[in-house]
């Protein structure tokens, strides 16, 4: 479709303009950014890596390499996080780090049989961790929540979905978890007031 054809497009322009400017941080990151959009995320993590060997202090190219802890390469976006976190760079904030550490764990439990429990349990304590070094990142609070409702632990789940709202009202994952969790607490009125108020606040 033209959707697909632009961003092959646009791949191939910085693939080439990489060949004339090998060094330029702003090339690296933009071809990174294309191989990702294309769904081409091994190829496009391999990019971000060489540009963080190249351009150590640049912060976006640190913070992009633990994204990819939300797609399918865990492990790698894990290792990512994790070494973000020990280099404490400066400018970075721990709290963000350690929310990618958290949802490396979190992916890798969703996706282990034998050794769930015990990532389930690191990915807990992550969250925890970023929610009490950011208590105002309503990413944080989110994927507590979200781990908590994994774990079936209903109330807490539901106290920091309501901190995480309170963060950020139009946190679309955020009021779908909502209402997920109140459903689960068979609070069905409540469960559609929240979706009617949502639908006048934010529809359109």
């Amino acid at each position: 479709n033209n959707s697909l054809g632009f961003r092959t497009f646009i791949e191939r322009l910085f693939r080439k303009a990489l060949k004339f400017s090998y060094g330029e941080q702003h090339i690296w990151k933009q071809y990174g950014i294309s191989l990702a959009w294309l769904g081409r995320y091994k190829h496009s993590l391999r990019v971000f890596e060489e540009a963080t060997r190249l351009i150590p202090n640049d912060l976006h190219c640190h913070h992009f390499c633990p994204l990819f802890c939300a797609t399918s390469l865990f492990h790698e976006g894990l290792h990512h996080s994790k070494q973000d976190l020990a280099k404490e760079l400066k400018g970075l904030r721990p709290s963000r780090s350690q929310l990618y550490v958290g949802i490396g764990y979190q992916q890798i439990a969703n996706q282990s049989n034998s050794d769930r429990e015990n990532y389930h349990k690191l990915a807990l304590g992550a969250f925890q961790k970023a929610v009490e070094d950011g208590e105002n990142d309503h990413l944080s609070a989110y994927y507590l929540a979200l781990e908590y409702t994994l774990l079936n632990n209903i109330p807490e789940a539901m106290h920091n979905i309501r901190c995480a709202l309170a963060l950020r009202a139009d946190h679309s994952p955020s009021l779908h978890l909502f209402t997920l969790i109140l459903t689960a607490t068979e609070k069905h009125f409540e469960v559609l007031n929240v979706v009617e108020d949502a639908l006048e606040e934010f529809a359109g």
